[in-house]
């Protein structure tokens, strides 16, 4: 199971930029369960992840994390890093 879980808050410019990446990605692509999490609205959860910088995305793939990318990521690159999971 591939999961992808995008820590945000709505006061992070970068954040809001990379909502609209994030969701359209996540609708074109239908074997990996996309979440979005607001780190003001589920601080523990985010710390259970050690997220301390955002936008923070985390690729999960069967239970283990497998990367991470701190910052705005482009469309492209959130493809790329998806294949390669």
């Amino acid at each position: 199971m591939k999961k992808i879980i995008k820590f945000s808050t709505q006061s992070c410019q970068p954040c809001q930029n990379y909502k609209p990446i994030f969701q359209k990605v996540a609708s074109q692509i239908n074997d990996v369960e996309f979440e979005e999490v607001d780190c003001n609205s589920n601080p523990e959860y985010a710390r259970s992840f050690g997220v301390r910088g955002v936008p923070a995305t985390i690729f999960i793939n069967n239970g283990n994390e497998v990367n991470r990318i701190i910052g705005l990521i482009e469309e492209d690159r959130l493809i790329s890093t998806i294949k390669d999971m």
